[in-house]
This record gives structure tokens, sequence and C-alpha cells, in this order.
């Protein structure tokens, strides 16, 4: 007789081990599919994932769920990497947008993560409820079925296959989704024909607790708060020719170039880390959900990382998913129907869609647009937004 579960989740990242964490701190019965390369819950790092580590930004509200969850402590909270308040600026320096503490009903708006130590975090607090958790680290997936009544995976781990069946499938497996693949979902995708170098630098001035963006006419530069008032990571946003023309630099010259963009900023710069690049894409599909399976995180929409709102939308559908499931599983109703998957939609689609806007928008007034007249209509919605505080203290207390 087969194994069933109440949720398979698919996809080993952070979303994907916070929900089934969650999930199961509720008695559910999840089985957790991870891609047997995946190291994080097998207690192992590769030397190129240590050298790949990159800092992620979580919002007060996303930090604040972690906490209720369990899955953060406030001793994993560190001081220096709070972010108290945002600056966007241009390329002459002159102030655009301008986010506190008093924006956030007072609160912090949010805090820089090393991926790894989260990702090493939530994989710990998850084996104290492994009770109710089977991992299964699976070298290939065989057979993923779906119908109105059940789901049914078949999956090699170990050498061994492993058949089981669950009321509802979450693909939580990334931008390149196998889930999204096997069920022919139609992604929209686009390339932004940008790259964003990611990197940490040391500076003399003090930017404490301070996240800086700067857009110019050839590039955007984000400074994010790291272990200390004079440390900052970086990520620093290029058209594609640009960012092969920088690559191919030492870093000394790089160290020259940055510090002429951010002199009044940061002082003089020094490279203090690997530099890592990335092509930026965007992929959305039209409905987070098909039958009986919800997309969350990347699998269901990647947004421009220009805000660094990415992994916390991630999570605000994890959020949104597990409040729906144990509604419904309290209430005695199937947590697969398509009742359930169209209201986890519609609560999602309105935030997600939103922010991709102000990404886009943003992305148009940095290093994409070459029209003057473009990017003075975003300066001009930017500095709107900045003076109409019940919005901006709206859209900032919401994410």
């Amino acid at each position: 007789m087969l194994n069933k579960y109440d949720v398979a989740i698919v996809g080993g990242g952070i979303t994907g081990m916070v929900l089934a964490h969650t999930l199961a701190r509720h008695d559910m019965r999840v089985i957790f599919v991870i891609d047997s390369t995946d190291l994080t819950l097998q207690q192992a790092q590769s030397e190129q994932e240590k050298q790949n580590d990159r800092a992620f930004a979580l919002s007060h509200n996303t930090i604040s769920f972690l906490l209720r969850c369990g899955l953060l402590d406030e001793c994993d909270i560190n001081e220096e990497k709070r972010i108290d308040d945002i600056l966007v600026i241009d390329e002459s320096g002159k102030e655009l947008v301008s986010i506190s503490k008093a924006d956030n009903a007072n609160n912090s708006i949010g805090c820089m993560f090393s991926e790894l130590k989260l990702r090493a975090t939530i994989a710990n607090k998850l084996k104290t409820v492994l009770h109710n958790i089977e991992l299964l680290f699976v070298t290939s997936i065989d057979e993923l079925y779906v119908d109105e009544e059940i789901v049914f995976m078949s999956c090699v781990s170990n050498g061994q296959k492993i058949e089981f069946k669950a009321k509802l499938l979450v693909a939580a497996d990334g931008k390149d989704s196998f889930v999204r693949k096997h069920f022919n979902i139609p992604s929209y995708e686009r390339s932004y024909e940008q790259v964003a170098m990611c990197f940490n630098i040391r500076h003399p001035y003090n930017i404490k607790n301070m996240a800086v963006e700067k857009f110019s006419t050839h590039s955007t530069i984000a400074l994010l708060p790291y272990n200390s008032p004079y440390e900052s990571s970086v990520v620093w946003i290029l058209k594609n020719q640009n960012a092969e023309k920088l690559n191919a630099m030492s870093n000394d010259e790089l160290e020259k170039i940055l510090t002429l963009e951010l002199y009044d900023l940061c002082g003089s710069v020094e490279i203090i880390s690997n530099i890592q690049s990335y092509k930026l894409v965007e992929k959305k599909i039209r409905k987070l959900y098909h039958t009986r399976t919800a997309f969350i995180g990347d699998a269901g929409h990647v947004i421009h990382p220009l805000v660094g709102l990415g992994l916390n939308l991630g999570l605000h559908d994890v959020i949104s998913l597990v409040q729906l499931i144990l509604r419904y599983n309290t209430a005695q109703i199937d947590i697969g129907s398509m009742t359930l998957l169209e209201q986890y939609h519609c609560e999602r689609r309105l935030q997600v869609n939103s922010v991709s806007f102000m990404t886009n928008a943003m992305h148009y007034m940095g290093v994409q647009s070459n029209s003057k007249f473009v990017r003075n209509m975003i300066k001009i919605g930017m500095n709107a937004f900045n003076y109409i505080d019940p919005l901006k203290r709206k859209i900032i207390q919401s994410i």
C-alpha cells in the first residue's frame, strides 16, 4: 500500500523548508522531495557554495513570521546588519525616495542575512519536527501525476524506487521548476539584458544601518548593511556589455571605478570578497496553481532584484498558503481543492504584480532606458511617492 501524505513539497530551498517546517508543526504529514545534490539538509556545504555565499534582505514582516514559527531566534538577528533607513538617489546624489523606521510603525525595515547561514539555521530547526516530515533525497522524479482526487509521484532515492500519494503538491523548486515544466505550464519570460555583480566592500565612512540605492545612466548600485558600519554588501547592476568589461578588470581597477561612484556616500572602496555575477531575468506564470498544485517563490515568479524583495515574496507565498491549508484542514475541507488554490492565487496576485511593476519602473529609470524623458517621468513619480506618507507607509508595512 502506498504511503499517503497531506502535502508533498518539491524543492529544498528556503521557501520549501519554511513551508515544510510550518506545516509539520501543525501536525500535517509532509513529504519533502529534495534533489540529492542539495547539501543543506545533509549537514554539508561544498567549497563552491561557501565561496558563492550571498546576502539577502528580509523584511520586518518576514522576520516576524519566522520568529513566530520558531525558525529564527532573536539572537539570529545581527544588529549590525539591521536596515533602519533606505535612501534612493539619482546620479547627482539628489534624494528620490527616503524611508525610515517611522514609515514602518517604528520597526526596523529589515535585516541582512547570509544565504548559507539562513539555510543552515532553518535546516537545523526543521529537524526538530522530523516526526511529521519524511525527507526524500532523489536522483530523479520518474512519474508525476495529478487529478481531481490525488497527487501521485514515483522517484528514485538511493537506487530504490519510491512511490507515494498526497493531497496537495507544492512546487518550491526554483526558477527552472521541474514541476512547472512537467505540466507544460507556460511562463512569461524576458531577459533584462543585465548582470548583477554581488560582493562585499570595506569603506571609511560610517553608514550604519542604512541601505542606499544609487541610479545613474550606466548602472545601478545598491549598498546594504554588512558586518559593521564600515562594511557593505554591494549589488551592482549593469548592461551585459558593460558587465563583461568590468568582469575582465582587476579588483584594483574595479575599486577605483566604485570609489568614483560612491565616494560621497562611503569614501574609498576596498573589495573584500569574491565577485559573483548573475544574469537577470523576469519570469512569471499566469496562475500560481494547477490541479492540486501550488507554486511558491521563484517557481511562480522571478522579479528584478532592484528592491531585494524576491525571497520576501516567496515567504509571503508560504504565509498565505499555510493559513489557507490550516483553515481548510480544520474545517475538514480538501486541502487540494481548486477553491483553496484559486483563493491562494487571488491573495498573492496583487502583491506579486505590484512589486513586479515597481521594480520594472525602477529598472527603466536605471540602466535600461536611454530616454531622458522616461527617466524624468519616473523620477517625478518616485518623488510623488516620497511625499505621500500614507501610501508610502501602507506599502512598506505590507511587505
